[in-house]
């Protein structure tokens, strides 16, 4: 029997790590989730329900590496002392409040950021009973598992007599309930998708993204576990359920990425183009060096029919009446007015000369 501190099992390592994996990949999310709010309308209740389901996310990375050094998770339960199997299921109350917490938070702001994009009275009164769902979900949730055991004392103390709900099926139940929520969340905007006035590729695409929450495997892996020896058996669905915690913040972030990386990808553009045009120009002013001063009208010609064709092309020249104060196109303007001097100045150069003759 272990009586000290012990190094951590195999399959908590591989939990550990798991979970820290996934709740940088969701932490991630969220932070550009984060930019690219800024970039539109600002920070909705959806962004902050995202932000409270990470907050929880981590206390589940942070119960999950409790349990595993002070409650020695991952041994076999006869392995164990009393002191740390009492740790042990201390770390497991906290573990399943703080994942069935993140799970409605997820849940809840995917819901908001329907309200948020679909505008429709019709489709927001279709909101309030999922709303009522999600509270019955996690209040549900959060007094069962605090009070399964009578006394509660005895949840942490085994020893105690006691009484308690038959876990199994109520983790059955709960897991069922989870799935039916998904399935009803990420129908609902299926409808309104369908219903745009968009192609239908982009169509496809919107109902993949919003299909991406179904993330629930949580369900498979409870037939499996053995709650007379839940200190073994529980680390392969502990593995799932954090990877289910964290998957479903990615996925309620999705939608609102594309946002940025449109924006990152418009902010290149621009730089791209008036490279290319300068080069061009640029070019285009060698070659127009290269000629004789007796071709230089014609080849200030070809430069200037040349930029124009250019800049209709890149839509970098400013239309009339609009502001024309940009870099490249101050550059452009000045390097053509000089362009313009040097040839009225050999102009009267050469007709000076060609007087003198005469």
């Amino acid at each position: 029997m272990i009586t000290q501190i012990a190094p951590i099992s195999h399959d908590y390592v591989v939990l550990i790590s798991v979970t820290c994996i996934f709740t940088s990949f969701s932490t991630i999310c969220v932070v550009l989730r984060y930019y690219s709010r800024r970039l539109s309308d600002g920070f909705g209740s959806d962004d902050w329900a995202a932000i409270g389901a990470l907050i929880f996310a981590f206390g589940f990375l942070i119960a999950n590496v409790l349990a595993a050094t002070i409650g020695m998770a991952g041994y076999q339960q006869h392995e164990i002392d009393m002191a740390h199997f009492q740790a042990y299921l201390r770390c497991l109350l906290a573990n399943n409040i703080v994942y069935n917490t993140s799970i409605t938070l997820s849940k809840l702001s995917v819901v908001l950021m329907y309200r948020r994009l679909f505008a429709v009275r019709s489709f927001r009164i279709w909101l309030w009973p999922v709303y009522f769902l999600l509270a019955a979900y996690w209040l549900c949730c959060f007094f069962a598992e605090l009070f399964a055991y009578t006394p509660v004392q005895a949840q942490w103390n085994p020893l105690m007599p006691s009484t308690h709900i038959d876990l199994f099926k109520f983790g059955l139940a709960m897991a069922g309930y989870n799935i039916a929520m998904d399935v009803l969340i990420l129908t609902m905007p299926q409808f309104r998708v369908w219903r745009l006035c968009i192609t239908k590729q982009k169509k496809v695409l919107l109902s993949v993204v919003f299909l991406l929450g179904g993330f629930t495997v949580r369900l498979i892996y409870l037939v499996r576990i053995d709650y007379a020896n839940p200190t073994y058996t529980l680390s392969v669905a502990g593995i799932w359920t954090a990877v289910e915690v964290n998957m479903a913040i990615v996925c309620a972030c999705l939608p609102t990425l594309p946002h940025l990386f449109r924006h990152w990808y418009d902010a290149k553009q621009p730089s791209q183009s008036m490279r290319s045009t300068g080069s061009l120009v640029g070019r285009k002013m060698v070659a127009w060096m290269k000629t004789s001063k007796s071709d230089s009208s014609a080849a200030f010609s070809e430069l200037e029919r040349g930029w124009a064709s250019e800049s209709s092309t890149s839509g970098l020249r400013p239309e009339s009446g609009k502001d024309d104060s940009s870099p490249m196109r101050r550059f452009d303007r000045y390097q053509l007015s000089d362009l313009q001097s040097v040839r009225v100045h050999e102009d009267a150069g050469v007709d000076g000369s060609t007087k003198a003759r005469s």
